[in-house]
């Protein structure tokens, strides 16, 4: 759920996880990466999907579904964020 929106396609959000998919990106398929390791996570919640990528990866490792919190995302698509930052 958008809290607050900051400029056009940066918002401020407040979600529960519903599920997580580690997956990874279509450039680790042709580098081979995808072989080692997951580069992305997909927090499905209950209206929107927040992507998660490696170098922010480590901020969700201990997480599950019902994990509630509150973040700076950008929007791709409709429903659909790239996670920037946790907010307080």
């Amino acid at each position: 759920m958008i809290i607050k929106t900051i400029n056009p396609g940066i918002h401020e959000i407040e979600v529960t996880i519903k599920e997580i998919i580690y997956g990874n990106t279509a450039v680790d398929y042709f580098t081979g990466l995808n072989q080692v390791e997951s580069t992305t996570l997909k927090l499905r919640c209950r209206d929107c999907t927040v992507m998660v990528f490696k170098k922010d990866m480590e901020l969700f490792e201990n997480v599950s579904a019902g994990y509630q919190f509150k973040a700076k995302v950008k929007e791709w698509n409709k429903n659909i964020y790239n996670f920037i930052k946790l907010i307080d």
